[in-house]
């Protein structure tokens, strides 16, 4: 039912309801029948579910058969670390997500407890959830909205729509209907639970309660949205994929070549499926959970608290930015910026007409309190610039008016007569058009002269510049007084100026939309404003440059999902934009392929929070927004997003270099072994030598690749599309440098076993493990230098000299040496072992050097 276009009457005969109120027997029959106005929602996680939801990942799933495979063949201590590892990644994301899905407990908070009604023409105060359709409420300044609610009467009403819709100004209220196809901003004569009253009081008939109100249809929703699955969560699946393939193919092919060798199966079996596990990354979810925890944390001391772990690198994979207007690119509040006084327009820092802004003060419903300013959001902004000015506002507002008119959408002015500096003065505060009829003349830099048809047309020129700008105008205008009516308070007035308020811009959001330019993140503007404010605001913070590339939803909402999806390539601002509409945009952007980033602060902003890879709330945004979202700036700062998405890209670029060090280290193992295998040739590395190897590849420097800083260009890298993390050229790097370190294994373990056969197969181990971490230095950074400000990463020289001194003992303690099948190497022998090893740091500058297109992963 649209009760926005009906009249007062027809409304209550619709909801079978009277000026008086509903009956109690009446009002518990609608409870029984259309339930508590309370938001229900559909669906709660519970704790078993946030842990079942960890197991979501089939990168962890093939972990766990792999440990399970473990133990079953023998390798008890395998089965033992790759348990660690999926238990650590358990922990790690169940305590980051214990409160992620309290959006319809932060939703419930926003209602009422207590309500004043009117029944059977009596006023009561009941709890809030025993509202009924067709109920009479009545509500006072400050009162926070109970239901949906039609206007009966109203007087001086205003009320705070921005959690609702995105618009920061108070909008005033009537109760004339509007039309049919109004959006919620345009229903003046409506007010939405959830939102709140500024000024007046009304009375109002409840239309729709519980989760029929706009709130509970946002609840609903909420809780039907499934959070999109992020890129990182695909690629590791992805990955997770290709080494279940490679596995089985390993099983199947060291079988088939054994048996046709006459092997004993069951042997076979078991060394398949043992090289088979030992290609399983198992210290990759290790080290990705520590390397996400450390992001979580680094970024907290930036002021981005990460509610989800993941989060920290899908920042760094963002494709776009949809940015909420109000309270995410603007400050949330209505500031007075501007003032227009003797046919000049002043910034309002540089304007010092004291009398001005004190009758503004004065002809003013904002009151002061322990908590601040508090009344319509321009007459705070009044009284805001008058306190920075130096004017004592707390001494002109405790002067008591002689005649006080306030504003309503009829006369649309507020009128006062007040005793100020031993002369009565009114003063007129309204709508510029109304007031221009009202003045007979002007005041000109201290002196009054006519108010000439010049004068007026040169005054409108500039509101016309200014409201084009989406600004917000008040005219005011003064005159000595000696009566007290409202007729000759109102009467041959002197215009004194124009006051143009605006939401602002914060501060860096302009900075923020050039880096994310530069890190080739498109913006996109949702705002529930106005297009003439949002083509404001776009132009203000260097985000739109054409005006056709702003436009109102309602012209997009018509469209088939194949055009919608054309015209977001190039639309940059949305206006009058609804909750509904942004879930939609942003689902059709997922589905071109896009990652997207959303911000936002409001309950209109919660359903786009929650369905995006990543959810950036404000700091001072609704709790509801804060539950929806993924991430919340505490310092209502954008720019830290900027930060954020370049740690980001970091953590990805350590995640493919950590690929880089372990799946080298397999596959040149594989090699060493297949050669030994297949071609009969001698085993260059034990098992349990291998077992060693694995240690150190899933150990401190595997940990300490994680812990590389940003370097100079990741902004200026693209952010990746794409769920895998294997490309073509990764593989064919890893693989080349893994055909060097078997070769440089060989032709050492050769050449000792040609000089020095006792310490061949002790030469081969050494020489494997010092190829192994030198070519950690290797995988620090994809294009530059092994040693590039190693400054920045002490871990990894820590990692290597401490995995060195590891190795020692397994040569040169005799216990050890039996175990593990070495024998001690000589001083000078070690130097051969070692000028063999530092030969893969030239191998990967040349590579670096030479092959440019190779090393683009």
């Amino acid at each position: 039912m649209d009760y926005h276009a009906l009249t007062v009457q027809q409304v209550l005969e619709k909801l079978n309801s009277s000026k008086s109120g509903l009956n109690e027997k009446e009002a518990g029959f609608r409870l029984k029948k259309y339930g508590l106005n309370l938001i229900s929602g559909k669906y709660k996680r519970t704790i078993f579910d946030i842990i079942l939801d960890q197991f979501k990942n089939f990168l962890l799933i093939l972990l766990i058969l792999a440990a399970i495979i473990s133990f079953f063949i023998g390798h008890t201590l395998d089965a033992i670390a790759i348990s660690f590892a999926v238990f650590l990644s358990i922990i790690f994301g169940f305590i980051l997500e214990y409160k992620a899905d309290e959006s319809l407990r932060a939703l419930k908070a926003l209602q009422s407890p207590k309500a004043v009604v009117l029944r059977s023409n009596i006023t009561k105060i009941i709890d809030a959830s025993q509202i009924a359709q067709g109920d009479i409420l009545i509500l006072e300044e400050g009162a926070k909205i109970p239901a949906d609610c039609r206007i009966i009467q109203a007087y001086s009403l205003e009320a705070n729509e921005a959690a609702l819709t995105g618009e920061s100004a108070s909008v005033h209220k009537s109760t004339s209907p509007v039309a049919k196809d109004s959006d919620i901003p345009e229903r003046t004569n409506m007010l939405y639970s959830g939102t709140f009253i500024t000024k007046g009081n009304a009375e109002t008939t409840v239309v729709h309660t519980g989760d029929q109100t706009e709130l509970g249809k946002i609840a609903i929703k909420l809780s039907d949205i499934e959070s999109e699955e992020t890129l990182l969560k695909k690629s590791l699946n992805d990955l997770a994929k290709k080494v279940s393939i490679i596995s089985i193919i390993i099983i199947l092919l060291f079988s088939l070549i054994g048996l046709f060798q006459n092997r004993e199966p069951s042997e076979l079996f078991i060394l398949a499926v043992s090289l088979a596990v030992a290609a399983v990354p198992e210290g990759l979810i290790t080290v990705l959970t520590i390397i996400l925890s450390v992001g979580v944390k680094r970024m907290a001391e930036n002021n981005a608290l990460v509610r989800r772990l993941n989060v920290v690198e899908n920042l760094g994979s963002a494709t776009i930015l949809v940015v909420d207007k109000t309270g995410t690119l603007t400050e949330g509040k209505m500031s007075l910026t501007k003032v227009f006084y003797s046919n000049k327009l002043y910034d309002v820092d540089q304007f010092h007409n004291n009398d001005l802004l004190s009758y503004a003060s004065l002809c003013n419903t904002a009151k002061i309190s322990e908590k601040g300013l508090i009344g319509d959001e321009m007459d705070k902004a009044i009284l805001l610039a008058a306190k920075n000015k130096g004017i004592d506002i707390t001494s002109l507002k405790k002067l008591e008016p002689i005649l006080f008119k306030p504003f309503d959408s009829e006369r649309k002015r507020v009128t006062c007569i007040f005793n100020h500096t031993t002369k009565q003065i009114s003063i007129v505060k309204g709508a510029p058009e109304l007031l221009f009829d009202l003045c007979s003349r002007i005041e000109l830099n201290n002196k009054t002269s006519a108010f000439t048809k010049e004068h007026k047309e040169h005054i409108l020129a500039e509101l016309l510049n200014l409201t084009n700008k989406g600004m917000r105008v008040l005219a005011i205008a003064y005159k000595q007084i000696r009566s007290k009516s409202i007729k000759d308070a109102e009467n041959d007035l002197i215009f004194l100026g124009l006051l143009a308020f605006e939401d602002p811009p914060r501060l860096q959001v302009r900075s923020t939309v050039d880096a994310c330019r530069d890190a080739n993140i498109r913006i996109l503007m949702l705002t529930g404003d106005n297009l003439n404010t949002a083509i404001s605001i776009g132009r203000q913070v260097d985000l739109l440059s054409k005006e056709n590339e702003a436009i109102e939803w309602k012209s997009l909402a018509a469209l088939s999902d194949g055009d919608l999806k054309r015209q977001l390539d190039t639309v940059k601002i949305i206006a009058r934009s609804t909750p509904l509409s942004k879930l939609k945009i942003v689902e059709k952007l997922i589905e071109k392929g896009e990652n997207v980033v959303v911000t936002g602060d409001g309950v209109n902003d919660a359903l786009a929070l929650k369905k995006a890879q990543v959810g950036v709330v404000m700091g001072s945004g609704t709790d509801v927004s804060k539950e929806a979202g993924s991430l919340v700036l505490l310092d209502d700062n954008l720019y830290t997003l900027i930060t954020a998405v370049a740690y980001g890209r970091t953590v990805f670029n350590n995640i493919i270099n950590f690929i880089r060090y372990q799946f080298t280290t397999n596959i040149a193992i594989l090699l060493l072994f297949s050669l030994s295998f297949f071609l009969g040739f001698p085993y260059f590395l034990t098992p349990l030598q291998i077992l060693f190897i694995n240690l150190i590849m899933d150990g401190p420097p595997a940990l300490a690749l994680g812990l590389e800083k940003s370097s100079a260009g990741v902004l200026k890298q693209k952010p990746r599309r794409t769920a895998s993390i294997i490309s073509k050229n990764l593989l064919l790097s890893m693989f080349s440098s893994a055909l060097f370190m078997a070769f440089i294994t060989i032709a050492v373990y050769f050449y000792f076993k040609s000089d020095y056969p006792e310490v061949a197969l002790a030469a081969s181990f050494a020489v494997f493990v010092v190829l192994q971490l030198f070519n950690s230095l290797n995988c620090r950074f994809t294009s530059d230098h092994f040693f590039t400000d190693l400054k920045s990463n002490p871990y990894i020289i820590l990692a290597v000299i401490s995995m060195f001194l590891l190795m020692l003992p397994f040569l040169y303690i005799p216990e050890l040496q039996m175990i593990f099948s070495t024998s001690p190497l000589s001083f000078q022998q070690f130097l051969i072992i070692l000028g063999a090893a530092s030969t893969v740091l030239i191998f990967e500058e040349i590579k670096k050097l030479l092959f440019k297109k190779v090393i683009s992963y």
